[in-house]
């Protein structure tokens, strides 16, 4: 039964995993001409973008490298003790 359980948590996860890593996130912020951010990207910041597309995503399951300037990124996404997801991140800069 518990087996059985995790199976399904499992195979519904993979479902959102597939999902998630066909999308692509863009996260517009600060930042000086040269690309350097003011501050940095946060988990949080990508829940957020998450969330507008209909997908609620705890801050605590993203893992995010150290993002202080525009570009492309990919942040991690543990959906299970087996499934990660990994989702693109274009960071750039905000006019005005």
């Amino acid at each position: 039964q518990a087996e059985h359980k995790q199976d399904f948590l499992r195979q519904q996860s993979q479902a959102l995993a597939d999902q998630l890593n066909e999308l692509k996130l863009v996260i517009e912020t600060l930042a000086g001409a040269d690309g350097k951010l003011f501050g940095s990207v946060t988990s949080l910041q990508v829940a957020n973008r998450l969330n507008e597309k209909g997908y609620d995503i705890d801050r605590k399951r993203i893992t995010l490298d150290d993002i202080r300037e525009t570009g492309e990124y990919t942040a991690t996404i543990h959906l299970h003790k087996q499934v990660k997801a990994a989702v693109a991140i274009e960071v750039i800069r905000k006019e005005g």
